[in-house]
């Protein structure tokens, strides 16, 4: 249980080691395994989610996949909101349930491709949403129930930064980062 000293003011809970970005050093290590590196942290509000997402935009690299994972209401779209928001990127973010995909354009920025899965139940289904038709480079790609597309996922040729969220309704959320080599140390 974490207690309310370690927990900031957007609602993060998470001791500075696992806040932190790894290291370098940690990457050759985990790479030289073939372990993939990896971040976990609480939320306590869709604010707390939000601002750790933005904090992940600010370092995702363009040309990366975000495979979001997690059941209704896990926060899946909080996430994909911040992440924009670190990305620069002004838009409205809403879940592409029925359209399935939203798109977010803006100047000096990666544009982003927000995919919602949660219909989409065989490659055949994929293939009639267009997802393939979307450039990946320069880009950043959000998918959320990427669980619903695991042969999709495999083919995919670009670094995949899996988003695993658990928790709904008024619970806190934990968010599992793998994959994190995909982040930038820092934006310039």
């Amino acid at each position: 249980m974490v207690s309310q000293s370690e927990t900031d003011a957007d609602g993060i809970s998470a001791a500075p080691s696992e806040y932190r970005l790894h290291d370098r050093q940690t990457h050759r290590r985990n790479i030289n395994e073939k372990r993939i590196p990896m971040l976990e942290i609480t939320t306590h509000s869709p604010a707390g989610t939000e601002a750790f997402a933005a904090e992940i935009g600010r370092r995702v690299r363009p040309g990366t996949v975000i495979a979001c994972f997690g059941g209704m209401g896990a926060g899946k779209t909080a996430f994909t909101r911040g992440l924009c928001a670190g990305l620069g990127l002004p838009d409205l973010v809403s879940s592409p349930t029925f359209a399935l995909v939203n798109e977010y354009h803006a100047a000096g920025c990666p544009s982003v491709y927000h995919f919602d899965m949660y219909r989409v139940t065989s490659p055949d289904a994929l293939e009639t949403t267009g997802f393939w038709d979307y450039p990946t480079d320069g880009s950043v790609f959000v998918i959320e129930w990427a669980e619903n597309i695991p042969e999709a996922l495999a083919e995919l040729s670009c670094p995949i930064l899996r988003v695993t969220l658990t928790g709904s309704g008024d619970q806190p959320r934990t968010i599992k980062i793998e994959g994190d080599e995909c982040l930038a140390d820092s934006r310039s």
